[in-house]
C-alpha cells in the first residue's frame, strides 16, 4: 500500500466523520518488501482502527504516524485519538491473546478480531493502549521480512 492510499483513506475519514485526521509517514519508510496481500492487510487494520476511533472515542482528532525503525527490520504505525480512552477492563480484553468477537446490542462485532487475524498474517504485533480520559492508541509493528512462505 503506497502512502497515497493511506492518505486518501485519512482524507475520506476526515470528510465523512468531521474528525481532524493528521497523517505522516516518516521519510525513508519503505513498503517495497510487502506483497499486495500484505499491503491490503495493513490498510484494513488501519481502516478499522480509524473507524473504531470515530465510533467509540468521543474525540475530535485522530493522528496516523508511520515510521521505519533505524535498523529497517520493522515498520511501526501509531493511530491515536484525543477521545475518552478505553477502560482498563476492556483494554485488557483487547490485548488478550484469546480475544474473541463479542455481542453488543444483539449484534456480533468482528472488527478487533479481524484486525488481530490480519496482524497474525503479517507476523505483526498489534497493541492497544490508553489512559482513560486521555485518548487511545493502536500500535501496529510489522516486520519487514522473513514471514513469507
Amino acid at each position: 500500500m503506497c502512502a497515497s492510499a493511506r492518505e486518501i483513506l485519512c482524507e475520506s475519514v476526515q470528510k465523512k466523520s468531521g474528525f481532524k485526521v493528521n497523517f505522516m509517514i516518516l521519510e525513508g519508510t519503505d513498503f517495497s518488501s510487502f506483497s499486495q496481500e500484505d499491503l491490503n492487510n495493513i490498510y484494513r487494520i488501519i481502516e478499522e482502527a480509524l473507524n473504531n476511533s470515530i465510533k467509540h472515542s468521543g474525540g475530535t482528532e485522530i493522528s496516523l504516524f508511520t515510521r521505519m525503525d533505524e535498523d529497517r527490520t520493522k515498520i511501526s504505525t501509531f493511530i491515536t485519538d484525543n477521545g475518552k480512552g478505553i477502560p482498563e477492563d476492556i483494554l485488557n480484553k483487547l490485548n488478550s491473546k484469546n480475544y474473541k468477537s463479542f455481542k453488543k446490542n444483539g449484534n456480533v462485532h468482528f472488527g478487533i478480531q479481524n484486525m488481530k487475524q490480519r496482524a497474525q498474517l503479517l507476523n505483526a504485533n498489534l497493541l492497544f493502549s490508553s489512559i482513560e480520559g486521555d485518548g487511545a492508541e493502536v500500535l501496529l509493528e510489522i516486520p519487514t521480512g522473513g514471514f513469507h512462505d
